[in-house]
């Protein structure tokens, strides 16, 4: 949503050029890709990835709520790398726990049917959000998008199969020793 609502937001309330606009994408963007990346790199140690993706949420949710306030297009800057970067992280550890978790001979078709469910959340946001923008401003939607995130974070704690005990993980086989007892 950051590149839906948070451009009309800039240009509109805060009155920033189209300049604005690209370098908030642009930086935001280009802040996403290395976060991104170093998340992608050490995911798979995360014991609680839901926990994980809750936190980004609420995270994301904050930055949001927080641009509601801002009212000059350079204070809302810091935002974009610290807050609406994180916004495609729990995409990508959704997809991640969902090809965990889904094994066996349909694994593909059913990890398929769950990006196309996410795809299909990033369609219909523009849609969801454009009329709420047209009757209630920007600041509004954005106040929206917060409480979509928490919504989001909430899922994420009701999806973990025990989100106070503690993981337990199965130790990896030991490998096999020729010719040793």
């Amino acid at each position: 949503m950051r590149t839906v609502a948070l451009p009309l937001f800039v240009t509109r309330e805060l009155g920033g050029s189209t300049a604005a606009v690209g370098l908030l994408v642009g930086l935001t963007t280009a802040t996403a890709i290395l976060i991104e990346l170093n998340i992608g790199r050490r995911s798979d140690g995360f014991a609680r990835r839901f926990l994980f993706i809750a936190v980004v949420a609420v995270w994301v949710a904050l930055g949001f709520a927080a641009a509601s306030w801002v009212g000059n297009i350079w204070a809302l800057l810091p935002f974009a790398p610290l807050f609406f970067a994180f916004a495609g992280v729990p995409t990508s550890q959704l997809l991640s726990v969902g090809r965990l978790r889904m094994t066996g001979a349909r694994s593909r078709l059913a990890v398929s049917s769950l990006r196309a469910c996410l795809s299909v959340g990033f369609a219909l946001g523009p849609a969801i959000v454009a009329p709420f923008l047209t009757s209630f401003g920007s600041r509004r939607a954005l106040w929206l998008i917060s409480g979509c995130w928490v919504i989001s974070a909430v899922l994420a704690l009701l999806a973990d199969d025990h989100p106070l005990r503690p993981l337990q993980r199965p130790l990896p086989a030991a490998p096999p020793r020729e010719g040793r007892l």
